[in-house]
């Protein structure tokens, strides 16, 4: 499960709806008893920074985490799809 960004108001800005369903899904993917993985990829300036990083820790506990290096070659995709690609 991709958790990017802690803070509901910034999830908002840069993905245009809060968090708040992401969060309820992984309290419910917790009490589970399932195996998850967290993952976060780092987008620089964005999901990377000290505070959102200790912000996810905060909310997941000691839930395995991955958190995944920028992939630079996202933005082609949006292209061959013929989607705008946001730029933050």
């Amino acid at each position: 499960m991709d958790i990017k960004i802690a803070d509901s108001s910034l999830h908002k800005k840069y993905t245009g709806v809060t968090n708040d369903k992401i969060l309820s899904n992984f309290e419910i993917l917790k009490r589970s008893g399932k195996p998850y993985l967290i993952r976060t990829p780092l987008i620089p300036g964005i999901t990377d920074t000290k505070e959102n990083l200790d912000a996810i820790l905060k909310i997941i506990g000691n839930s395995r985490w991955e958190q995944l290096p920028y992939n630079t070659m996202a933005g082609a995709k949006y292209k061959m799809l013929n989607m705008k690609q946001n730029v933050f």
